[in-house]
């Protein structure tokens, strides 16, 4: 199948057998869980997850479904790497478009991130992504607030932004400020694509 992006996603495998049979399903990568279906008797369904991919490289790796490997590819991660005090233009220009900023987080440091636009046609979102693939959070432009996060572990942190409705265009302003930590000052980092 297609390579899941390095944002991640859902996924699901069909089993078909006899009613009597039964099965088990197991990944053999930290980063695909198994979400349902990890065993059952007769035809079913098992439904995995795969966390987002913070690193560049490609990777691999496999589900078992009784006894049958099914393999999982993921894309690296093309970002576009933040600095205090940069600011960059930003924008959707085709339905179901992603956009992915990054930024390297310390532990205990504040960041608090404010998305924008001013095109009527997108309603810009961002979610933040931790080193592991873990989604802590986000926010859309329709909504106006500007949440704050605590960095829990140092690492690669990921902004992807999309249009909530995945069908919109336009411009965006991404600002990504850091309340504490090595870059606490009175300047706030903005993003723009």
């Amino acid at each position: 199948g297609k390579p899941f992006s390095s944002f991640g996603g859902t996924g699901s495998i069909n089993v078909t057998t006899l009613s009597g049979c039964s099965w088990t399903a197991a990944s053999d990568v930290s980063w695909v869980s198994i979400t349902s279906g990890s065993s059952g008797t007769g035809s079913g369904m098992v439904a995995y997850r795969v966390l987002a991919n913070t690193g560049s490289n490609f990777r691999t790796g496999s589900i078992t479904v009784a006894g049958s490997r099914f393999t999982v590819a993921q894309a690296g991660n093309i970002s576009i790497p933040l600095e205090c005090g940069q600011t960059v233009s930003g924008s959707i220009n085709t339905a179901g478009e992603q956009n992915a900023y990054s930024f390297d987080g310390n532990s205990g440091e504040t960041v608090t991130i404010s998305i924008g636009t001013a095109s009527p046609d997108l309603c810009a979102k961002f979610i933040l992504i931790g080193p592991e693939g873990e989604n802590l959070g986000g926010n859309s432009s329709c909504n106006g607030s500007s949440p704050s996060f605590v960095i829990p572990v140092a690492g690669k942190y990921l902004i992807q932004v999309y249009d909530a409705s995945l069908i919109g265009s336009g411009s965006y302003l991404l600002n990504l400020q850091f309340t504490t930590g090595r870059c606490a000052k009175a300047f706030s980092c903005a993003v723009m694509e």
